[in-house]
């Protein structure tokens, strides 16, 4: 008997050693999955900081480098403002021949466009002074005289080639004669006279008459004839040479 109560006795106390030690892994695998949890929460505020630092850091910079783009145009708008040249001053049409599609479409391109004019163009001979602009698209014709790009200076050199409606102002450009005068004044101050000196009535692909010659002129272009109802068949042509010392 006292030999099996000696086995019992060590068993049992090998057996809470056993315990014991389980335990104790246990309670230490839980104290170091919180401080690996630790160390990465601490980590992550951290990096988080970091980021948040770096973040202001780059706002300051940006807003920093704005206003020194601010300051840096500041001036120079100024200037340009005060330099800016005075906008012509385009008289009010005569649209008493003008068809009433036309007029309509006038007051249409006043109001949506913003395109500033680079020109007038005064013919006294039919009391027309009109603004011109650059190109000829449709809302540029509809409020005046475009210029035909690549064709021509403003001083007539390589052949400048407006065109404009032959229901609105180029209305009554049949009415000119050999030898009326056409008069260009530019937004930049330059001022052109050009005596005619040839009218012509071509097909629409008879664009030779835009082709640049041996001395300063102006062509103008409409649609022929006048009083057509549809797309005018052909064109009519106006042509001016520069006078000299002009």
């Amino acid at each position: 008997m006292r030999w099996r109560d000696g086995v019992s006795n060590r068993l049992g106390r090998w057996l809470e050693w056993v315990c014991w030690g389980i335990g104790s892994a246990a309670m230490l695998a839980f104290l170091l999955s919180r401080l690996h949890a630790q160390v990465g929460a601490s980590e992550g505020i951290a990096e988080f900081e970091q980021m948040r630092q770096a973040l202001a850091a780059t706002a300051v910079a940006e807003q920093s480098e704005a206003q020194q783009g601010v300051d840096a145009v500041s001036e120079p708008v100024a200037s340009a403002a005060e330099d800016e040249t005075p906008a012509l001053a385009v008289p009010e049409p005569d649209q008493s021949l003008w068809s009433a599609g036309r007029k309509t479409h006038y007051q249409q391109a006043l109001e949506q466009g913003s395109d500033s004019p680079m020109a007038l163009l005064t013919i006294e001979r039919i009391d027309l002074t009109v603004a011109v602009f650059e190109g000829v698209e449709e809302r540029i014709l509809n409020k005046g005289v475009g210029r035909v790009p690549t064709r021509g200076q403003w001083d007539g050199t390589h052949n400048l080639s407006l065109a404009a409606h032959r229901d609105s102002f180029f209305r009554r450009l049949g009415e000119l004669e050999l030898g009326d005068r056409i008069q260009l004044a530019t937004v930049t101050g330059e001022s052109h006279q050009f005596e005619i000196s040839d009218v012509l009535i071509v097909e629409p692909k008879d664009v030779h008459v835009m082709a640049p010659m041996e001395v300063p002129s102006i062509t103008l272009i409409t649609c022929y004839p006048f009083y057509y109802v549809g797309h005018a068949p052909q064109r009519y042509i106006v042509q001016a040479r520069r006078l000299d010392g002009s």
